[in-house]
This record gives structure tokens, sequence and C-alpha cells, in this order.
């Protein structure tokens, strides 16, 4: 398992103040310097939740790291600067709201000089709803866990009224509790009425001459503490795609195959093994989530469609059922459980014709190579795509197998 710190993703957020959704919202990259580079963010109002995909050129710049900048400030800020070998991911998630343009981050590169470009945007309001954006190419993941009711929470006084942005993010499986970045607010107690003080009587009016007004004591304020934001925990497993990326050694299909066994997480697992992305099979996900408080998760889904969210019968598991988009080589779920964001890959491969029967027609393809993601070159994602459809086809077989058995 790889630990980044920062990765986001496509986390929900849900607010109980209605909110107003940001129409032309945009974001932009332009250079302070050959080597920094600032992340702004225009017209966010309303806009609760950003995950963006950054690419740059990896051959003229190098060792990118990512800082939040002002706008950022009070939301709860993940970045990914090795996403992959030439993007980096930020996700931001601001439970009050954006309001107007500013700065969301800078990112600064150690060498080289170049430009940035922006693969993908995908902005969410207070609801959940994807935010229209400017001139974007992004495709939004799919949120699932949907709020009931939007409303404020309000504290009062015969005195004085004051609104106070509630920042537990109310959905239909549970709370999400996010930091608000402000002090808490109290009401204000009605004081009483002034009331006369009685005239002076002729025994103490004497007294009343003589003795020195009292001292005014000093006000003392006590200074503000600030509320501590909490802190997220990010965890990203690694896909079976990035064992095929990262694998150097001998190459034959009973070692290719065995890239794809070994679990991807140790409390989330994928049924089938492998799923072809021809836009009918379906993924069954079973999680289980450690958190020991009664708050249900957040889920949101990438590259897939959902199509079903279920309760386990043990405590913190969850059944997830979801369809890949057609041809797709990357999918993944999305989990926020309390501060702990949790990224899961599906395996899926796009399918193929000509997948051979047995292991001496793998071993003929891998000494015959062929380009079957059209990129114009033959490397480890010909090799994943064609092991990937290799496995299915057994899984396939042996369960229809399975069920001529049982009939």
């Amino acid at each position: 398992m790889k630990n980044y710190y920062g990765q986001f993703i496509a986390v929900l957020v849900f607010l109980l103040l209605s909110a107003t959704i940001a129409l032309g919202a945009s974001v932009t990259i332009t250079p302070a310097s050959g080597k920094e580079f600032t992340v702004m963010g225009n017209n966010m109002d309303g806009v609760s939740g950003i995950d963006l995909l950054i690419n740059y050129d990896s051959s003229a710049l190098s060792s990118p790291t990512v800082s939040p900048g002002n706008f950022s400030s009070g939301a709860l800020f993940a970045a990914n600067p090795n996403f992959t070998t030439n993007t980096i991911k930020i996700g931001i998630i601001n439970g009050n709201g954006l309001s107007g343009s500013g700065p969301l981050a800078t990112i600064t590169f150690a060498k080289g000089s170049g430009s940035l470009s922006i693969a993908s945007e995908n902005l969410i309001d207070g609801i959940g709803a994807a935010v229209a954006v400017n001139e974007s190419s992004s495709t939004p993941g799919i949120p699932f866990s949907q709020p009931e009711t939007a409303s404020t929470s309000q504290t009062s006084s015969t005195a004085t009224t004051e609104t106070t942005p509630s920042t537990n993010l109310s959905t239909s499986l549970g709370t999400v509790s996010m930091p608000s970045g402000d002090e808490p607010q109290h009401p204000k107690q009605a004081e009483p009425a002034p009331t006369e003080p009685a005239p002076p009587s002729a025994d103490n009016a004497a007294a009343t001459e003589t003795e020195p007004p009292p001292e005014e004591q000093p006000v003392i304020h006590s200074p503000k503490v600030p509320v501590k934001q909490e802190e997220a925990k990010f965890t990203t497993y690694t896909s079976v795609l990035d064992r095929f990326r990262s694998y150097t050694g001998e190459k034959s299909p009973a070692i290719l195959m065995s890239l794809f066994k070994k679990d991807v997480a140790p409390s989330i697992h994928q049924e089938p093994l492998v799923a072809l992305s021809d836009g009918i099979m379906k993924i069954k996900v079973h999680v289980a989530l450690s958190s020991s408080d009664d708050k249900s998760p957040n889920f949101a889904l990438n590259g897939a469609n959902l199509v079903s969210l279920k309760r386990g019968e043990a405590q913190g598991s969850w059944l997830i059922e979801a369809l890949p988009h057609a041809n797709t080589l990357k999918a993944g779920l999305t989990i926020l459980d309390g501060s702990e964001v949790t990224e899961f890959p599906f395996t899926v491969a796009p399918p193929i014709k000509d997948v051979a029967t047995n292991e001496a027609g793998f071993a003929a393809f891998l000494q015959k190579p062929a380009d079957l993601n059209k990129d114009g070159k033959f490397d480890y994602i010909d090799e994943f795509i064609y092991t990937a459809n290799y496995v299915a086809q057994i899984e396939i077989t042996e369960h229809v197998d399975k069920k001529k058995k049982t009939k």
C-alpha cells in the first residue's frame, strides 16, 4: 500500500445552510515565476467541493510541491503532487461554501520551467450537485449520499437573535462533521432593566459626600481560542494497473495473472476479480469500515455509475454495486468516513476480441504484442488489458460451469 499525503477525490459535501450555486465558476492557472504557479478559483460563490487534475511536462519540470492558497483557508485541503508521473491532484472541501475569487493553491517545482494545464475540474455545491464550469471538459464523479433537507440553525434570546452556520453536514446516510474555522457563536443574554437609585437619607448623606467613588476595575478580555481544524487521514491503494506499470521482471502468463490475485485492500473487496467495461458487467464492492461511532460514511464513484447501495449485517459493512463507464481503464470508489478519506481503485479493462483460451495462446500474444488501446505503442497498458480479458474469461467460464453443476 502506498501512503500519499493528499489524495482527493471526489468526496461529497452536504450543508445545512442554503447556498447560492455558482454560475460560470472556473479554475485557472497563472505563472508566478518559471517554477511557481498559482491555481485561481474564479466566481466560486456556493462551491463546496473542488476536485482538480493538473498536467505538466515531466521532461521540463520536476519535483512538484503543493501548498494551500489563502482562498482555501479553513477548508479541508488535500493534494498529491505525484498522482502520476505528470499529474497533480488537488481536492478542497469547504463546509461553509466558498464566496468570490481567490488563490486556491500554489504549485512549486524544484527544477525546470514550463507550463501547466487543467486535465479535469469537478465542482459541487452544498447539496452535492455538479456546478457548471466554464471551459471545462471534466466528467464529474457520481455522488450518492444526497441530503434529505436543508435548514439553518438559529440561537435566540429576548435581546438579540443570531444565526449560526451549522457545520454538521447532514446526509441521508448520516452526518459528517466538518470544521468551520470560526469561533462558536453564543447568544447574548437579556440584561435586566436598569433601576433608579434611591435618594440618600439624612443619616448617610455625610458619608456619601466624604466617601470617594470606587475605582473603576479594568475589563480583561479573554483571548480568542481558535477552533482546531480536524486533520484528515488519506489512504490510497495501489491499483492492479499500477502494479503492471511498476513491474519490470520476467513476463509470462502465470506471472502476469498473479498480479491480479493479491488483494488491493485488506477491508475492501471487488467482485468479480476483474470487470470488463463493456457497459453491461457490474461490480459489487464489499466495504468493511472500522469507525466506532454511529455516523454513516459518504461515498463517491469515479468512472462508474451507482446501481445500488446497501448496509451490511455486520457493523461498518456496506455493499456498493456499480456499473463502470464503457471502455474505461480507470474507475474507483472514494470513501469519507469521519476524518478518514480512502480511495479504492476498481480493476476494470475494456473488452477485446480474440482472447486466447489457454496459456499457450497467451504466451504467443506476449511474443507478438499488439497495441490494444490504440495509443501508437505497446506497453504495460496493453499487457494489462490482455491479461484482464484473459482472467475475466476464465472467471466467466468457471461461473457458467458452476451454474450447470447446480442444475
